[in-house]
Formats: structure tokens, sequence, C-alpha cells
């Protein structure tokens, strides 16, 4: 490397700088410099094992990112207090581990940089390859930083995370755990790792929400201010915690990173992270009031948010990593436009094009039968399987809701069903798909929990023939011509679609009082 992360390394990385890591846990150093190639560069500084050898490793993947040992370029491991900086001699334990051998409890320091070139990126979703330019970098932990066995585990420890290159004018750095040069957190290694970070030149806003601390950090430009988005931000953290009745921890971060490409191609997605969500959009998209864009960002806002119970506090836990994803990802759809219409944000005619955009979708979908296996195996390689998860728990949730209604005379909805599961996680419940339809067998009945079964594990259709038993008794189905450009698919109707409709005559109001 050149430049002054050179330089900076030399003096600091060293000359006896490392802190004591039976104290610390781990430290991580990222250096950026823009002006130097490459740009970004880490360290990690841990203590290493007794037995003088010591393992580390990266995850075989995360979100559709793969070959992640490939990321960290010229990694080289090095004893802190060797004034010659040898390199130690290192073993690779399969595709995604290092073995260091050293002296007995040294002081280890492992270097590598982050940035082009790359493995490719996945087919679907969003692109979570860490991302370096001239103006700022982000990285998802889980992308980007080597792990220290030995701190896997339940165990929490303490982390110190120093960011270099980052402070002065229009320059910051920030992280899901805060921002600043200098955080220490105590966490997992896990939630650790499950987090954003990113410097350079970005943007930090900080709000007060009832004596919790609201973080939003943007990098790049878009057809707003930071104070739209800051503002719409907040309203629906306000939103959704008044929901749950939550007022949050000390602090919720959120992150938004322009997504890399053209600006001429719309992207927006997220992520949901350790007490965080992080946001990739193209710097197209804008916040005109009533605007598609601006529909599409205030529900990825809410739907990134509704994690942070729907995911972070209420876990599905499988075998299989997507088994669950009807639930974490379905449902949280489907709250996202039951908040953002009862809040006012959205008219119920948006409500209704987005219901109709996931219908349709679904209706035409040729995974729609796949069974939950196959999305386990294939949700980051098929486009259809990956988008199968949202439009089936989103309908399996409607369902849901209406029959709760039905069994208590509408005294209570999947409202109370899903605010029931957050005390029960926090109270240290960890329910899988089974124990998730054993409660809807509580709420409901057998029969009904059996119905729900079949749609979601097996890939049975969902009944769709009734808009009542799905929204209720303002709302009625119609055939539409198809005109999504898509091939018409066996079952729906020739080149028409189901479209949900009000009823002739009801008003806005009436609506949104049923939602």
């Amino acid at each position: 490397m050149i430049g002054p992360l050179a330089v900076w390394f030399a003096a600091a990385a060293f000359q006896g700088a490392a802190p004591n890591a039976s104290d610390l846990g781990a430290r991580y150093v990222i250096a950026y410099d823009p002006a130097a190639t490459p740009a970004l560069w880490l360290e990690l500084h841990v203590l290493g094992d007794d037995d003088g050898e010591s393992s580390f490793s990266v995850p075989p993947g995360w979100g559709g990112v793969t070959h992640l040992a490939d990321h960290l370029h010229d990694l080289v491991f090095r004893d802190a207090d060797d004034a010659t900086r040898a390199p130690l001699a290192v073993t690779r334990a399969g595709e995604v581990g290092w073995n260091v051998a050293h002296a007995a409890r040294a002081r280890l320091v492992a270097s590598w940089w982050l940035g082009e070139p790359q493995p490719p990126a996945s087919g679907t979703g969003n692109d979570y390859r860490p991302r370096v330019t001239p103006d700022h970098f982000r990285f998802l932990g889980s992308a980007g930083l080597l792990r220290p066995d030995v701190l896997a585990g339940e165990a929490r420890h303490r982390f110190t995370l120093e960011f270099v290159g980052c402070e002065g004018e229009a320059r910051a750095a920030a992280c899901s755990f805060g921002a600043g040069p200098r955080l220490e957190v105590t966490e997992t290694l896990d939630a650790f790792c499950h987090a954003i970070f990113m410097g350079g030149a970005i943007r930090v806003h900080r709000r007060d929400l009832d004596g919790h601390e609201l973080l939003l950090a943007l990098a790049g430009k878009f057809p707003f201010d930071d104070a739209e988005f800051v503002a719409l931000a907040e309203r629906i953290v306000r939103l959704e915690r008044d929901f749950f009745a939550d007022r949050g921890g000390d602090r919720f971060v959120i992150t938004l990173v322009p997504e890399p490409g053209s600006t001429e191609r719309v992207s927006l997605g997220g992520t949901g992270l350790t007490r965080s969500f992080a946001l990739f959009m193209s710097q197209s998209v804008g916040l005109k009031p009533g605007s598609d864009d601006a529909l599409r960002i205030s529900g990825l806002l809410a739907h990134e948010y509704f994690h942070h119970w729907n995911g972070e506090i209420v876990r599905v836990h499988e075998a299989t990593e997507g088994l669950g994803y009807w639930f974490s990802e379905g449902f949280t759809d489907f709250f996202t436009r039951r908040l953002m219409v009862r809040s006012g944000i959205w008219s119920v005619k948006q409500w209704l094009g987005e219901w109709n955009n996931c219908l349709g979708n679904f209706t035409r979908n040729p995974a729609r039968t796949a069974p939950a296996e196959r999305i386990a195996r294939e949700f980051w390689s098929d486009r259809n399987v990956s988008d199968l998860p949202y439009q089936r728990g989103a309908i399996v949730a409607a369902l849901l809701d209406q029959e709760i209604g039905a069994c208590n005379d509408g005294k209570q909805s999947l409202d109370d069903f899903m605010r029931d599961l957050v005390v029960r996680a926090r109270a240290g419940e960890s329910p899988d798909t089974a124990a998730l339809l054993e409660l809807v067998a509580d709420w409901t009945s057998a029969e009904f929990a059996e119905q729900l079964r079949a749609i979601v594990v097996d890939g049975a259709l969902p009944p769709l023939h009734d808009a009542e038993l799905l929204f209720g008794p303002l709302f009625r189905w119609v055939q539409r011509p198809d005109r999504s450009g898509a091939a018409a698919v066996a079952g729906a109707g020739g080149a028409t679609v189901p479209t949900l409709e009000l009823l002739p005559g009801t008003s806005e109001a009436e609506a949104r009082a049923e939602l």
C-alpha cells in the first residue's frame, strides 16, 4: 500500500500499540484514504491462543455474497511485538478458514484490504459486496471482517472499533453501533459482525426520540434533502414504536448508501442488522409527495424497521436459513402496508396498488407452488423463488388476520398475535415454523393451522377466490387484463389477474378504519 495509510500503520500497528486483547476481546481498525491504492485497509488485533495456534474464519456466504475469503485481499498475520514485522506461518482450513502459528499468547495483528477486484455479485437482491469509492466506503461486517474463532459462540465480548482518515470537514464515520472515530461495543461476535461500517464523505444526523437516539448516516447525493428523508424516517420509527408500545433501546441506526451502477436503473433495497438497518438506493430515486418513489422509500423504511421486532427480537430459528422467510419477510410486508395506510402515509389507493402488485406477481409466479425446502435452497439464485416468501407470507398473514377476527367477533386481530409473539420472544421463546403453527392453532383452530402449514411448507395455493377471506367485507375481486407483459400462467384465468378493489360507495375513511 502507499500513501498516508502506510505511514499510519507503520507508526501505530507494529510499535506496541495493540491493546491487551484479553481485556478488550478484539480491536478492529478501519483506515480509509481515497488517495491511496488500495484505499481501504483493515486490521484485527487479538490475543493469540495459549497453545501457539489460533484460528480465524469468514462465513461461507452471506446475503447472496459468496467466496467471502476472496474479498479479504492480501491477508497477512503478524506478531505485534516482532520488530521485523515478518509474516507468521499460516495454513488454510478449507475455503473459509486460516490457522496461524505464533508464540504463546502473542499479540496478533491481521491486515487486509477491501475493494476491487471482487467475486461476481449475486443475481438477486441487493449488492452486498464491499464498496470503496473516491468519496466513501461501506461494507457489511459479514462480508468484510475477519473473525477470530476463539470469540465465536453466545458469549459477549468487548470490541474496540477505530476509524482512521474519516475525520475533518465533511467527513465522518458511522456503523450500526454509532458514529465517531472510536467506539466500544459489547456484543457476541455474530452480532458485532452483523452490522454495516461506513465512512468518508458521509452525513450524520441525530434525533432524540423520547430520550432514545435515532442516528442516520447518509452517503451520496439524491434528489431530496437529507432533512426530508430524516423526517420521514423519524415519523415511521415513532409509528412502529407506538404499535408495539416499545420506546426502543439507547440507540437505533439507519444508513443510506447509493447503489452502484447507472443512475437510470431504479433500485431500492435494505437489510436488517444489529439494532440498525442499511438501505441501498439508486441515486435517481426521489421523495416527491405522492410519487411511486416516495411510496417505495416509505415502504422500505417501514419494512426494514419492522424487522427490529420481526427478525431481531422474534427470530424464527430453522435448521436451514430460508424456511422461515414466509414469516419474517411476508408478515413484515403485511404490516408495512397496514401501518402505512393506517397512518395516512399511504392512501388507500396506494395500499390497494401494493397489494395488487403482490397478488398479481404471485398469480403469475411460476414458482408459486414451490415448497419451503426449495425456497431455502434457491432463494439467492432464482428471482422467482426469492420473491415467493414475501408474496406467499403476506397472503398468509391476511388470511390469519381475518381468521383471528372471525374467531373472536373482531375483538382481536393479527396485531395482537404479533405483539404476543414479541412478548414471548422477550421471555426467551425462539419459535420455528412448527411452533408458530401451533400458536396459530391456539388462536384459531387446528384445521386452520393445517391449512396454513400446507401453504407455507408444502406449497399449496392459498384460497384467492374470496376477497372477504383476505381483507374483509369492504373489498371484492374483479378480473383485470394482465398488462404486466408476463406470459399468462395456468390457473391465472388466461390473460387476466385477480384485482382487489373497494366495494362501490366505500369512502377512504371507511376503508382506512377497516384496515
